[in-house]
């Protein structure tokens, strides 16, 4: 890994950049959720995504507070109330 400096340039990363940049420009308003087994690639990857897109990126690393459930809630569950 040190040799081939993949932390620096790791491919799958920008594979799956590339693949959320070709989602969102036929539909940019597209939500995206990518799910990881290990809270290190999390904060990996943190990052460059926010870098990429943003203020567009929202990370949970499995902490979550109420603040942070209502607002994934009211994102992406279609059933969650409003009122």
């Amino acid at each position: 890994m040190k040799d081939l400096k993949l932390v620096e340039n790791d491919p799958k990363q920008e594979e799956i950049i590339k693949k959320i940049k070709r989602l969102l420009a036929n539909e940019p308003n597209r939500k995206i959720i990518l799910f990881s087994e290990y809270v290190d690639t999390i904060h990996h990857l943190e990052k460059r995504f926010k870098s990429e897109f943003k203020n567009e990126v929202l990370v949970s690393d499995g902490k979550v507070s109420k603040d942070l459930a209502r607002h994934l809630n009211s994102d992406f569950n279609a059933q969650y109330n409003r009122g």
